[in-house]
C-alpha cells in the first residue's frame, strides 16, 4: 500500500485493550476490518488474504475502472487475480452502462480501460470490447455476449471458479455464494 501516490495507511488495534475505541465504531467480532474515506467509515467486505485486502482497497480508493496502456494492463493481469479490460471510447454504451456499472458493484475484479484498438487486437478483441483475464485455466477470455450489465455478470461468474482447485477459505464464496 506503500506504493501508491499518497499512500495507503494500515492500523491494527487491539479492541480488547482499547475498549472505547471499539465501542465507538461498533466492532462486535474478531477480527473486524474498516475501510475509512474521508472519516467516513465503511464494512470491509473482501477477503482475508493481503492480495484480496489490497485489491479491495485499491477499488475503493480510485475509480471504478483505471485507465491503462497496453504495458500497464499486462502489468495488472499479472498482479491480479482477476481483470475485465474495457476496449474502446469512454463514450461508449458498453463503457458506461456496462463496464463501469459492473466496476461500481464488483469488489474481487480489477477495471480498467484502454483506447488502444492494437492492445485490443492482441489480446483478441474488437473496440469497443471486453475480455476478461484470469490466472488459471483459460486465461484470456473475450467476451462478446449482450451489451448489458447482467449479461456480463452471468458470463463472468462461472469463469471467477477454476474447474478444479484446492478448496480453502478463498473459494467459498464462489462455490456457495452464487445463486
Amino acid at each position: 500500500m506503500a506504493k501508491n501516490d499518497p499512500p495507503f495507511y494500515v492500523a491494527k488495534v487491539d479492541a480488547t485493550v482499547e475498549k472505547k475505541l471499539a465501542e465507538r465504531f461498533g466492532v462486535q467480532g474478531f477480527p473486524t476490518l474498516f475501510f475509512f474515506k474521508h472519516g467516513e467509515k465503511t464494512d470491509y467486505t473482501g477477503g482475508r488474504t493481503s492480495d484480496t485486502i489490497v485489491s479491495w482497497i485499491l477499488k475503493k480508493s480510485g475509480p471504478p475502472s483505471a485507465q491503462v496502456t497496453c504495458a500497464s494492463l499486462k502489468e495488472k493481469v499479472e498482479g491480479s487475480k482477476f481483470v475485465i479490460a474495457y476496449f474502446g471510447a469512454e463514450s461508449e454504451s458498453l463503457f458506461k452502462d456496462v463496464h463501469v456499472a459492473y466496476a461500481n458493484t464488483e469488489d474481487k475484479i480489477q477495471f480498467v480501460h484502454s483506447d488502444d484498438a492494437d492492445c485490443a487486437k492482441e489480446h483478441g478483441a474488437s473496440t469497443p470490447g471486453l475480455v476478461f483475464f484470469r490466472k488459471f485455466e483459460t486465461t484470456t477470455n473475450v467476451y462478446d455476449g449482450a451489451a448489458d450489465k447482467d449479461s456480463l455478470i452471468a458470463y463472468v461468474k462461472p469463469l471467477m471458479v477454476p474447474t478444479v482447485f484446492e478448496f480453502t477459505e478463498d473459494e467459498i464464496e464462489a462455490v456457495f455464494g452464487q445463486q
